[in-house]
This record gives C-alpha cells, structure tokens and sequence, in this order.
C-alpha cells in the first residue's frame, strides 16, 4: 500500500490483515489511519482491519467467563447439596 501523509511523504506499507478474495483491488482508493509519528505502522481504515483483534480476544473471554462461572456455579451446587448417602448415627 502507497499512501501519501499530510506534509506530503509519500509511506509504503505491507497490511497485515489479509483476506480471500481481497478487499481491495490493485489501485483503488482507500482510507488510511495513521500516527504521524509513525506513519509505517498504517492500517486500512475499515471494520475488520481495525477490529478483529479486540473481536477475536472479546469473544474469547466471553467464553472463558462463561466456562468460569459454569464451573463456579457446579462446585457451589455440589457443595451445598445435602449428602442422602451419609447415615444418621446418634443416640
């Protein structure tokens, strides 16, 4: 990707979001964010580009908690069932 900074640098850059078909075709127009300190860490501005990791981390925590609190509410419940195996002894 070729794109061209507000004080007029021209960056080239290598996307790291990949996809099949391809987003974009060789010449088009696209939106481009970058850190005018670090114009080489660029990124296409668009929903997947810019948000599939924090998706991806969301969705797996999302099932960690899930798991977590499975798991939490199974113990309690084990533990505060009433035992009918144990036998009253008393006199």
């Amino acid at each position: 990707m070729r794109f061209q900074t507000a004080d007029g640098k021209t960056i080239e850059f290598q996307s790291s979001h990949r996809s099949n078909p391809p987003a974009y075709y060789t010449g088009q127009a696209v939106s481009v964010l970058y850190d005018p300190d670090q114009p080489n860490s660029a990124a296409i501005r668009g929903v997947l580009s810019i948000w599939s990791l924090p998706m991806v981390l969301s969705f797996l925590g999302t099932v960690f908690l899930a798991l977590g609190t499975a798991i939490a509410v199974w113990i309690k419940r084990e533990l505060t069932q009433p035992d009918v195996d144990a036998k009253f002894v008393g006199g």
